[in-house]
């Protein structure tokens, strides 16, 4: 999983912005809260979290 390869806008009235990776369905979402240096939370395409990263893509927590 590439955080670049997440470049497809998702438009969600109301909710912090994110990006899908069109081929495998995951999103990439703005962590709002900024704790413990996260940036991203990575979903699957389910909308269930998977992870949370920091802003090179370096897995942080599951």
């Amino acid at each position: 999983m590439k955080l670049k390869n997440m470049n497809q806008k998702v438009h969600r009235k109301g909710a912090p912005p994110a990006w899908r990776d069109p081929k495998t369905g995951y999103t990439k979402e703005k962590d709002m809260s900024g704790h413990a240096g996260k940036e991203w939370k990575i979903r699957d395409k389910s909308g269930n979290r998977k992870a949370s990263t920091d802003g090179n893509g370096k897995i942080i927590s599951k």
